[in-house]
């Protein structure tokens, strides 16, 4: 295993872009394939797509915390160059993965022909094809876990742009080949096979690439004392992930239960844009997460540690900035042009909250991660377990007084709240005043990207234009002239000097 260089700043602005782009690459492909698969398969046979895509989702909660720890661990020992401990972490994740992939396969196959013949109500013509179609998710399923593994080994050697790359081209592959595999006549049953090829593939490139970073894999070997260190960090991280799914699931519950089921559905689509910019908080959160674990490992002080934070705050803020606003102030036209008029009326206020929201759980996000590499995912977990207490009534009363709105004001009271506890657990641990971070909630750049977004607004109710028209221009030239002040104004010249340079050097 080569030592870990310190992080450059280059490094890392190659793995926020590349982390970013390479998802919304894959969304973006999904878009347009996702038409095509559904016209072709029909409704009942794409239902059965969108199961087995759902059982693939819950393999994240089968690994029981064990990615976030292996990573973590894998990062701090790249860092003090532990080959050894490296090594030993390595062969304990292979073997672990593989026993909970083997364990989980065969009570799967156990139970899938009760689960589609009895429990899905599957119509009896594509009874067969779907069981068939629900075997080959057993492979999928253990090389999922697998996988993990070596992008483990090369995240932790802040690779997160190669890691990028590889999940790339299992998001193209995927969607492409199911595409083609419809096409030629394989059905539900080509979809499963095109999941299997792209996660195959992905894997086999994944340790190609690991063994770059790692070639010290010797013989294998299970340490069981590594064992009580990756449950115990990992076990905090799967209670917030089950914590996280139950918060993200209770809202539309509500509103089903308390207000009607097209509620639902008007909820859903104001707030399903504002939390795909999870993309961009997402990217730079992975990326921060090797450089805290520097810090750690190098005792830094209270002013470093709250620079670097603050820095990957500050920037991601930037850019979040301009589609939030965005989706603020022309979120009902938005809404009004993609769906309809009775959507924008319904969904205007919520999918305002929900980009306040969003705003607000980005910077939250770089906080977690600190704690997540500080080696207290103790402390972040009881962050969400405790909030989560409060958001339950919160947003009970607030549906009930509110209705879809009240679900979006929760979120917003969600999120205030998650700040002010993880910035307390933060003062704990390295002395961090609170009130340091204010600046990052409250600047002028908000301030002034927010009047301008205002003025223009304002200006739709003076032109006789058509909705589309007032969004594509008034909208649109917002996006850009915001998008400009970030880049010439928001960014120093260091970042942006440093931005080109980095792009450029990768393309060119």
């Amino acid at each position: 295993m080569s030592s870990l260089p310190v992080s450059s700043r280059e490094q890392t602005i190659r793995n926020i872009f590349f982390s970013m782009a390479s998802q919304i690459l894959i969304l973006g492909i999904s878009f347009f394939t996702t038409p095509l698969i559904v016209q072709k398969l029909g409704a009942d046979a794409y239902g059965i797509v969108v199961l087995l895509s759902t059982v693939l989702s819950y393999v994240g909660f089968l690994d029981l915390g064990l990615a976030a720890a292996i990573l973590h661990y894998l990062t701090e020992c790249a860092f003090t160059n532990d080959r050894e401990q490296f090594r030993q972490i390595v062969w304990f994740a292979l073997i672990t993965y593989s026993g909970i992939g083997l364990v989980g396969a065969m009570i799967f196959f156990m139970v899938l022909p009760s689960l589609v013949s009895s429990w899905l109500n599957v119509p009896s013509d594509l009874r067969e094809i779907t069981l068939t179609a629900f075997y080959l998710v057993i492979p999928i399923f253990i090389i999922a876990l697998i996988v993990q593994v070596p992008q483990a080994i090369v995240r932790a050697h802040n690779r997160i742009d190669l890691v990028a790359i590889l999940n790339l081209a299992g998001g193209v592959l995927q969607p492409l080949g199911a595409v083609f595999m419809i096409l030629v006549g394989y059905g539900v049953i080509g979809v499963s096979i095109a999941t299997l090829i792209s996660n195959a593939i992905t894997l086999i490139l994944g340790f190609w690439i690991a063994r770059r970073f790692f070639k010290d894999w010797g013989n294998p070997t299970y340490n069981v004392h590594i064992m009580k260190s990756l449950f115990a960090y990992g076990g905090w991280v799967y209670v917030a992930q089950v914590v996280n799914q139950l918060v993200q699931s209770l809202d539309k519950i509500f509103i089903g239960a308390y207000v009607s089921t097209g509620a639902v559905g008007y909820y859903n689509l104001s707030v399903v844009l504002p939390l795909k910019l999870g993309i961009i908080h997402g990217s730079f959160a992975s990326s921060a997460f090797p450089q805290i674990i520097n810090l750690r490992t190098r005792s830094a002080s209270s002013t470093e540690i709250f620079h670097l934070i603050s820095r990957f705050a500050r920037s991601m803020q930037l850019l979040l900035l301009p589609p939030v606003l965005f989706f603020i102030l022309w979120g009902d036209a938005l809404l009004s042009v993609w769906i309809n008029e009775e959507s924008a009326e319904n969904g205007k206020v919520t999918i305002r909250l929900a980009s306040i929201f969003v705003l607000l759980t980005g910077i939250n996000s770089i906080h977690h991660i600190f704690l997540w590499a500080w080696g207290r995912s103790d402390l972040s977990t009881k962050v969400y377990i405790g909030n989560g207490i409060g958001y339950i009534p919160i947003l009970y009363l607030l549906i009930r007084w509110l209705g879809i709105s009240g679900a979006g004001l929760a979120l917003v009271v969600y999120s205030i709240v998650e700040t002010l506890l993880v910035l307390i657990f933060i003062r704990r641990l390295v002395n961090i005043p609170i009130l340091a971070w204010f600046p990052l909630f409250l600047n002028r750049h908000i301030l002034i990207l927010t009047a301008v977004g205002i003025l223009l607004m304002l200006m739709q109710y003076l032109l006789p234009w058509a909705p589309l028209w007032k969004l594509v221009f008034l909208g649109g030239g917002f996006l850009l002239l915001s998008g400009a002040y970030v880049w010439f104004i928001g960014f120093s010249k260091t970042d942006r000097d440093s931005v080109i340079k980095t792009l450029l050097g990768r393309f060119i």
